[in-house]
């Protein structure tokens, strides 16, 4: 059977935490029982930071600034506290797990190496779809009747906008697809992947012995001329 698809048109330990006061999320630069055991020889190991970003931004890249607070220990033993705003490039296509860093922006301590600050992006759950590599998963229920005779569904997408496609066809979960309107490949962001539709039957609660007998008399034949 053919698949369906539509064209696009075609340091003390404590966790981080984050300014009240702003909004700039700001992170601290101390230590916490979450970091990364990257050992160097005279430097402190890394201190890792989760990045909350949604399907939409990674879909089109954004640019999101991070103020961080780290301590400076001077030789006399006195303490104090810098902050610094980073610049977050993320790019189109990132994927769940990319990682961000920068070098030597931890606490200063006389005599060791400022720790890297390591960005960790996490992706946000999305009110539609499921990421799949480049590709994005649809889900829809069903009903039985509607999947066998055809059905009119408006598609969502990304963008803002909606896709209308009949679906005429028995496809197996995924078969219908929306083509070029998944999510972009990091490295050609001219490259996206398709949505696909993955549907769940919802089977009738009871039927009459008028319409089991209309099925059965009527199934064997749909099955027969498809084998």
């Amino acid at each position: 059977m053919n698949r369906s698809s539509a064209s696009p048109g075609s340091a003390s330990r404590r966790p981080p935490s984050f300014s009240r006061r702003s909004s700039v999320p700001q992170f601290h630069t101390q230590h916490s029982p979450n970091v990364s055991r990257q050992h160097s020889a005279g430097k402190d190991t890394a201190v890792t930071h989760e990045l909350k970003v949604s399907l939409d931004e990674l879909a089109t890249g954004i640019t999101k600034k991070i103020k961080i607070t780290r301590k400076v220990s001077a030789e006399n033993g006195t303490v104090s506290s810098e902050e610094k705003l980073l610049n977050i490039d993320i790019k189109a296509g990132w994927k769940d797990g990319t990682k961000i860093t920068f070098q030597n922006e931890g606490d200063k301590y006389p005599g060791r190496i400022p720790a890297d600050i390591v960005f960790i992006v996490k992706e946000k759950p999305h009110q539609h779809f499921i990421r799949k590599d480049r590709h994005l998963i649809y889900k829809l229920d069903v009903k039985l009747r509607d999947l066998l005779v055809g059905f009119m569904v408006n598609i969502p997408t990304l963008e803002g906008e909606s896709i209308s496609m009949k679906l005429t066809e028995v496809e197996p979960p995924g078969g219908y697809r929306v083509i070029g309107r998944g999510m972009p490949v990091s490295r050609q962001p001219h490259t996206r992947g398709d949505i696909l539709i993955e549907y769940r039957i919802i089977l009738p609660t009871q039927l009459n012995k008028e319409q089991l007998s209309i099925i059965e008399s009527t199934i064997p034949e749909w099955i027969d001329d498809h084998n």
